[in-house]
């Protein structure tokens, strides 16, 4: 696998090999933190929200697409624009956590293999200590997480899929308005390509230690894998997405 240089913001996050896996995620809840394990978490169903509901296939001939180490990218695959999102975790209908997250769409193909969608590793919980404006940081810019949030809690109150209510879940809620970020991948390969988006305060700045242990936090690492449709073991459920794919995509 080619690393490749991806979005650059300033960040104090200390970086992770490839081969190197986060073996929990750390939920931060105002006075203290908890830990889960990533193995567990890598198991939530995701849930796309942008005006209606729709699950990411992971069953069925899909695999399970989810990481908090790495994004993956088939080198025959034309390159996703990310989606900032407001992720939440969901646990028997009731919200728990808020984290920054992206949607990684390639022809209506948010699962495109192992590790294709991205989950952050530092969560925020749900509770009177969460900061009543929230933004997301991402490329040296931020957008309001606020209106989004808002939205989607009174979504799951409305008309959520009765799946929701049972068991955890994660959401990726659209934040509308903010534009696409930059495509994952160049043809450059001078440093080490990375996806980084925070979740916090109006105040907020990534120079400061203190504020990013306190923050939610995506960051993974943007890996180019092999072509796709030069598999012989590809998966049925994704012949479609790598019909008349070419490495040279």
């Amino acid at each position: 696998m080619r690393r490749l240089l991806a979005l650059t913001t300033t960040t104090l996050v200390c970086a992770l090999a490839p081969s190197d896996t986060r073996p929990f995620l750390t939920l931060l809840d105002g006075s203290g933190s908890q830990r889960l394990p990533a193995s567990m978490v890598d198991r939530f169903p995701t849930w796309l929200f942008d005006g209606a509901w729709q699950r990411v296939p992971d069953s069925d001939g899909f695999v399970n697409p989810h990481s908090c180490d790495d994004v993956w990218h088939a080198s025959d695959l034309p390159e996703p624009a990310p989606r900032l999102c407001v992720g939440l975790h969901v646990r028997d209908g009731s919200l728990r956590h808020v984290f920054p997250a992206v949607d990684l769409d390639v022809d209506g193909y948010r699962n495109r293999g192992l590790k294709t969608v991205p989950r952050a590793h530092q969560w925020l919980a749900f509770s009177a200590a969460l900061p009543t404006e929230l933004n997301l940081y991402a490329g040296g810019h931020s957008y309001s997480a606020t209106d989004t949030l808002g939205r989607v809690v009174e979504a799951l109150a409305t008309d959520a899929p009765d799946e929701l209510g049972q068991g955890s879940h994660v959401i990726h809620a659209v934040v509308e308005g903010a534009p696409p970020l930059p495509p994952l991948l160049t043809s450059t390969e001078e440093q080490e390509a990375r996806l980084v988006v925070f979740l916090a305060d109006a105040l907020f700045d990534a120079r400061d230690a203190a504020e990013v242990e306190r923050a939610g936090i995506l960051d993974v690492l943007v890996l180019e894998t092999a072509a796709g449709s030069a598999s012989e073991h590809l998966p049925a459920a994704y012949a479609g997405l790598f019909a008349g794919r070419s490495s040279g995509a």
